[in-house]
């Protein structure tokens, strides 16, 4: 089926952020936020908008070469980082110019501070500190294991920790948003039985 001007302005604006509501809101201008959020819950799980999604992310993966193993081989690069190789044999830094692409692409930030001796006309500098922070290598390493199948990332029932937070809200503002959860679960479970 063919999706209306609407509809494919929709995906086009979702593409940009994947943020459902804000998409709804400049495809259907003039959409209050609440029917925003309900209204774009049920366009993505459309079977149309999702398989139009779907083209335009494997459109954009294809355009920047983003695939699967490229993704896979950054993470492995962080993942078995030797922070060895950022040093010279005489155990100083090596400046930016000096590291191979691995260590470069380990590397998050470089902090240099000037240090001195002395104070006013007698200050004198005597060195740098040098600090290196790398990228989180345990982040990196779940990502990796979960893409593999090696790490099972149990998910709870979203409602529940939405329950909890709901403490701070106003009661009819607690109840909008329960009606909310509740319009996405009925549009869900409608999906999955025409799928």
């Amino acid at each position: 089926m063919k999706l209306t001007a609407k509809q494919q302005a929709f995906v086009a604006e979702y593409l940009i952020d994947l943020n459902a509501s804000a998409a709804y809101q400049r495809a259907y201008p003039g959409a209050k936020p609440a029917s925003a959020r309900v209204q774009s819950c049920r366009l993505l799980v459309d079977p149309n908008i999702q398989a139009a999604i779907a083209a335009g992310k494997a459109a954009r993966a294809e355009r920047v070469e983003i695939t699967a193993d490229r993704v896979l081989q950054e993470l492995a690069k962080l993942v078995f980082f030797d922070v060895r190789t950022l040093f010279r044999e005489d155990g100083t830094l090596k400046p930016p110019s000096e590291l191979d692409d691995i260590a470069a692409s380990a590397v998050s930030s470089v902090e240099v501070t000037e240090e001195f001796d002395g104070t006013g006309r007698d200050k004198v500098q005597i060195g740098f500190t040098k600090k290196v922070k790398l990228w989180d290598k345990r982040a990196s390493l779940a990502l990796m294991m979960q893409h593999l199948g090696m790490l099972v990332i149990k998910t709870e029932d979203v409602t529940d920790p939405i329950k909890k937070a709901m403490g701070n809200m106003k009661p009819e503002e607690a109840q909008r948003l329960l009606d909310t959860l509740d319009q996405v679960a009925s549009i869900q479970a409608k999906a999955k039985q025409k799928a």
